[in-house]
């Protein structure tokens, strides 16, 4: 019986009524169908307020425990004015050697033809720093009023298929990280 490698599918923003957070359980779904186990983080759930910009020491340790039991990362973010939202900047601050060496994929989610483009550019240089390792492969998904119908069921018939790819690479590292 193969053991499922956990990765963590780490929602992006912590806006109210954002469609990040549908984009962000059709991966998370699809990754624990391609065999991950997979788990649904969400920015509020480690940082205790945008605002504040604290967190409380039951939180960081938390993020600190999950983070160092997954083996893999996906991100699903929306660009926000060309980057990454601040909420996930500063949930991804709240940790650093729980991140050493593991794969990290990416997901962009924009209403523009892009595809959040710049924002994973940009997150790729921060998961750098961060001792991540980005797969090169990543998944834009422009146009996001175009992708979810007006109950938030997907309508974009290529998703899967770019996930998968997505998937693989990052099996791929998680494999040969753990030889």
């Amino acid at each position: 019986m193969e053991v499922k490698s956990p990765v963590l599918v780490i929602i992006g923003t912590a806006r109210e009524n954002n469609k990040t957070e549908k984009i962000a359980q059709y991966v998370h779904a699809q990754a624990m169908h391609f065999g991950f186990d997979a788990q649904l983080v969400r920015p509020q759930e480690t940082i205790d307020s945008f605002i504040t910009l604290g967190t409380s020491d039951t939180k960081k340790t938390a993020w600190s425990k999950l983070a160092s039991s997954a083996q893999g990362y996906i991100i699903v973010s929306p660009e926000y004015n060309h980057g990454y939202p601040g909420e996930l900047k500063l949930m991804l601050d709240q940790a650093y050697k729980e991140y050493a060496h593991k794969p990290v994929g990416i997901v962009g989610v924009s209403s523009s033809v892009l595809g959040g483009a710049r924002m994973v550019e940009q997150l790729r240089l921060v998961s750098i720093e961060l001792s991540m390792i980005p797969v090169r492969s990543a998944v834009y998904i422009r146009e996001i009023q175009n992708v979810l119908d007006e109950t938030g069921n997907m309508q974009d018939n290529t998703l899967t298929d770019r996930l998968t790819i997505l998937f693989e690479d990052i099996q791929w590292y998680i494999t040969q990280l753990n030889k």
